[in-house]
């Protein structure tokens, strides 16, 4: 049998983990904001999109790049669970 008291001192250490981590990110973001991949990322996506609708007639362009976009992004996520899903 499990100790209760053990179970939720993991989880506690588990969220103030996760917090201090996130804490952290924001703490850099704050002091340079192309120091993160997620910031980079965002700036280029408002790039993007800027040149994008700049462009008359580019919005199937456009919406075939979201898609792919997303397609790319749920294919790696399956493949990641599937990886990473035990056999019994």
């Amino acid at each position: 049998m499990v100790n209760t008291s053990s179970t939720w001192f993991a989880a506690l250490i588990t969220i103030t983990m996760l917090l201090g981590y996130e804490l952290g990110l924001v703490l850099v973001q704050r002091r340079g904001t192309a120091r993160l991949a997620r910031s980079a990322h965002a700036s280029l996506r408002e790039q993007w999109f800027a040149a994008i609708s700049e462009q008359t007639g580019s919005e199937i362009l456009a919406v075939q790049t979201l898609r792919n976009s997303l397609m790319s992004a749920t294919m790696t996520a399956s493949t990641g669970r599937s990886a990473t899903r035990r056999t019994s």
